[in-house]
């Protein structure tokens, strides 16, 4: 059975609740240091126009900035370091390449540091595109020969089809990936609904954006088949059916989306008819 999202999503906050008192006292002491602080009286400008940081004598007993810093990135590692030791698995593809690290902004004078898992993705924009198998480059991972094969196969299959499918006889091997595939699609996503209903409002929302930009009006039908990478945003890859006129054929279509339980928002990645383009055995 393959846990649902929703359910790792809660294990990833009982592991890393404890941790956010801690992350929000070094977040206000390094707001604190930096709000007190007069940058015309620590930086000294010389002659070849570099700067250098000069400390005063009142403030040596204070909590130096670089060390404040350091103690808040060092807890937002942790949580890291605990969301994977909680079975969260890194995404190979790069999906989330573009997002690691912190970012940095202010409300009011409070200095605020937050993981960057929550940028807003970029519409339209793959990251599998530019990526290609290359069976030269692995190392065997599984001791039977067979199983080797059958995982070479499927890590060809998603990147060639760049998450939208894989054989089903090779769902058993699949299930080792980052994305995991729904053999059945009335299985429970949580909160109530099954994953096809799941999958469904995930494919409108990425609807409704596609047909913003595009000017069009393609109508969501019903899910033929969707996978997911979980983790704190959960990324749905879903093959639907689709309607381009009201009395048009049907077309199937390819939606991407993040789901963050933690904040309830869904983030629509990308829409699309589906390739014609058939998968290497």
């Amino acid at each position: 059975m393959v846990l649902s999202p929703r359910d790792y999503n809660r294990k990833f906050m009982e592991a890393t609740e404890p941790m956010e008192e801690s992350l929000a006292l070094a977040t206000t002491s390094l707001a604190k240091r930096m709000a007190e602080s007069d940058p015309a009286d620590d930086i000294e400008e010389s002659g070849d126009e570099e700067y250098e940081y000069v400390d005063s004598e009142e403030d040596e007993n204070e909590e130096p900035v670089d060390e404040a810093m350091a103690f808040a990135l060092a807890l937002l590692a942790k949580r890291k370091t605990v969301a994977e030791e909680s079975g969260y698995e890194v995404d190979e593809s790069g999906d989330d390449k573009e997002e690691s690290g912190v970012e940095y902004s202010y409300s009011g004078d409070m200095l605020v540091i937050k993981s960057k898992w929550w940028v807003e993705p970029e519409w339209d924009v793959d990251s599998f595109d530019g990526l290609e198998y290359d069976s030269s480059e692995e190392e065997d991972e599984m001791s039977n020969e067979e199983d080797e094969q059958k995982w070479r196969r499927v890590k060809r299959q998603l990147i060639e089809s760049k998450g939208f499918y894989v054989d089903p006889e090779l769902m058993t091997m699949h299930n080792y990936s980052p994305i995991k595939a729904v053999a059945d699609l009335e299985w429970s996503a949580g909160l109530g609904q099954t994953y096809r209903e799941y999958f469904a409002e995930m494919a409108c929302v990425c609807l409704k954006t596609f047909n913003q930009y595009k000017g069009l009006n393609v109508e969501f039908v019903e899910v033929v088949r969707g996978a997911f990478s979980a983790g704190p945003k959960s990324k749905s890859y879903i093959t639907c059916m689709a309607r381009e006129k009201p009395d048009g054929h049907l077309v199937e279509y390819q939606c991407k989306a993040w789901s963050t339980f933690v904040r309830h928002e869904n983030y629509p990645i990308l829409c699309r008819p589906a390739p014609t383009t058939k998968l290497s055995n």
